[in-house]
């Protein structure tokens, strides 16, 4: 068995350099081969959405997910306030808050949104891993579904519009869980 020795030059240098300047998408030909082959008609808009959605994935996200990867940053619930007042508010870090808020007016599960285009979109986003919004958005995505189905009150419809299009620059979140936030 060898022992650690402080003057080992090996280190992940390089590596963290081209990461820092990988862009999912545009560093990646395959995707870009499988969209211009499979989004049919739809490619070039596709492909010009997918540019720009991973250009804020690679860099800003990535960051912002590598942020709140730290235990320090984890969900917690804050059961009191400061004047012993039972609150249970559910705390998370203001990267992650931000960084929802911008995935989410990405406007995934739009009318106006091509499958194709939600589809890249996604695949793109998830290359940060779950980073507290993978699963949220896949939750949203059955509950818009499910909506789409069965809304059928002024309410679930609103609660429908309000999942695809937004109010206001504000876009619902069908987070089931804890762990999903």
């Amino acid at each position: 068995m060898s022992l650690p020795d402080r003057n080992n030059p090996y280190n992940f240098d390089e590596y963290l350099e081209w990461r820092e300047n990988f862009d999912y998408y545009a560093d990646d030909p395959f995707i870009q081969k499988v969209v211009q082959h499979f989004a049919g008609d739809d490619w070039e808009r596709v492909d010009h959405e997918a540019r720009e959605v991973s250009k804020k994935a690679s860099f800003r996200w990535r960051q912002m997910a590598e942020a709140i990867a730290y235990p320090e940053k984890r969900p917690y619930i804050m059961h009191y306030d400061g004047h012993k007042h039972r609150i249970d508010r559910i705390v998370r870090p203001l990267e992650t808050l931000q960084m929802e808020k911008e995935i989410f007016s990405e406007a995934l599960f739009s009318e106006k949104t091509s499958p194709w285009l939600k589809l890249v979109k996604m695949f793109i986003i998830y290359q940060n891993g779950e980073a507290c919004v993978a699963c949220p958005i896949t939750c949203t995505e059955g509950m818009v579904e499910i909506l789409k189905k069965y809304a059928d009150t002024n309410e679930t419809k609103r609660i429908l519009s309000h999942c695809q299009e937004g109010i206001d620059g504000d876009f619902a979140i069908g987070a089931q869980y804890l762990s999903e936030i």
